[in-house]
């Protein structure tokens, strides 16, 4: 307890904070700095998730050439044909946006991709 009104005031400050503090431990430090943190984020570029896209191209039997809407980041890909997930090097390569499976895909197959960009 607080022998006074005057220490329990300046206890509640100190826990709080008043504008601007430093004390770390604050919640109005603690704020401001998320809020710092936010502002940070507002002008940095997040990526964007793409779902269940279909990719351009002739499912014939014999095109093994898709091509996706963006660009996906770095290994950030999942490519599907029919359900199964295929894998990069061994069932497909990519270069940009186009997507070269390695045997073409039977006609009428679902094809589908997931990444970021």
């Amino acid at each position: 307890m607080h022998a006074d009104l005057a220490s329990a005031i300046e206890a509640l400050e100190a826990k709080v904070g008043v504008t601007s503090s430093a004390v770390t431990t604050s919640l109005d430090y603690r704020v401001a700095a998320l809020e710092a943190a936010v502002a940070a984020l507002q002008g940095s570029s997040l990526p964007t998730f793409v779902d269940n896209e279909i990719p351009s191209g002739t499912v014939d039997g014999s095109n093994a050439v898709f091509t996706l809407a963006h660009t996906p980041a770095t290994a950030s890909e999942q490519f599907f044909v029919n359900g199964l997930r295929q894998q990069r090097v061994t069932d497909y390569t990519i270069a940009g946006a186009v997507v070269t499976l390695i045997v073409p895909p039977d006609q009428d197959s679902v094809l589908v991709a997931t990444y970021r960009y």
